[in-house]
């Protein structure tokens, strides 16, 4: 880690690796710049539809954006912290990446099989396999994106300045924040994904270490609501999928325009599976004490 000093003080470099607030601002903003700054010179080179180009393109800058919020993140690793970013380790994140993606259409897949047990979900033929790879593309681009930063940068480093307990919940009530202006977005909708999904994603990261299974879980879940089942996801529809779902019944159960993510159903079972994450982080030893939270350079 960095410590040089200026004329006796901390250099600016030492205060941004030691102020844990600071430090999370200053690795958001690092991170997100480039991407922003390429996704708004890129769209001047990507013909508008129905040019056949338009689709290839589009998910071909896509592809970059998380690998530039990637790199980013190595290189202030790196340079603030003195070491290598273990937790973006490919090779040991294969099998979590993959067992998340399970999980993930697992959940959503429950929650469908209780509504439709209740006879809210109902299911017909949707487009078939045209869009799965965009699906694929687009979704993992999301899950890579949301989750450095969510879990890799703000749940991490809280984490190391105030214990897992302090940390889970304020990047779960950010991440809810981070939905607030998404399509047909509700305090109920805020809240859930807060707490079904922020919990969730924060107790995979802490059993991890690592951040393939938190990616794995959210491109799961979202893949099989959008490009699966045809169901909004966080407020976005998806334009094409396997299968058309219906929902028909009390939006605290359908979670309403939003989608699932609004529903008790989806907010019950991703809290059950929480409960069984936080076990075998607490068994692992992975569950760091609650301890003073250092908001300045001591």
């Amino acid at each position: 880690m960095i410590s040089a000093t200026v004329s006796g003080r901390p250099s600016l470099s030492a205060r941004v690796s030691h102020w844990t607030l600071l430090r999370v601002l200053f690795y958001l903003v690092a991170i997100v710049s480039p991407v922003v700054g390429f996704e708004w010179g890129i769209h001047f080179f990507i013909p508008d539809a129905p040019s056949p180009l338009h689709t290839p393109l589009r998910m071909a800058a896509n592809l970059v954006g998380p690998v530039l919020a990637l790199g980013t993140y190595r290189m202030l690793v790196r340079l603030f912290e003195g070491r290598e970013a273990a937790e973006l380790g490919v090779r040991q994140g294969v099998v979590p990446f993959l067992t998340g993606i399970s999980l993930g259409a697992a959940l959503i897949g429950a929650t469908y099989l209780v509504l439709w047990s209740l006879g809210i979900a109902r299911f017909e033929a949707g487009d078939g396999l045209d869009q799965v790879l965009t699906g694929l593309i687009v979704f993992f681009c999301v899950g890579v994106s949301e989750e450095l930063l969510m879990r890799a940068v703000v749940f991490r480093l809280l984490e190391e300045a105030g214990g897992t307990t302090l940390a889970i919940l304020i990047s779960s009530m950010l991440f809810g924040l981070a939905h607030v202006f998404n399509p047909d977005a509700t305090l109920v909708s805020t809240v859930q994904i807060g707490l079904e999904a922020g919990i969730l994603l924060a107790l995979a990261f802490a059993l991890t270490r690592n951040l393939w299974l938190a990616v794995g879980i959210h491109m799961g879940w979202n893949y099989a609501q959008g490009s699966i089942f045809g169901g909004a996801v966080s407020g976005g529809a998806a334009p094409h999928s396997l299968v058309k779902s219906t929902l028909s019944g009390p939006e605290y159960l359908t979670g309403g325009a939003f989608g699932l993510e609004a529903s008790v159903v989806a907010l019950g079972i991703c809290l059950i599976a929480a409960a069984g994450l936080a076990v075998l982080v607490i068994r692992r030893g992975q569950w760091r004490p609650i301890k003073r939270f250092r908001f300045s350079l001591e």
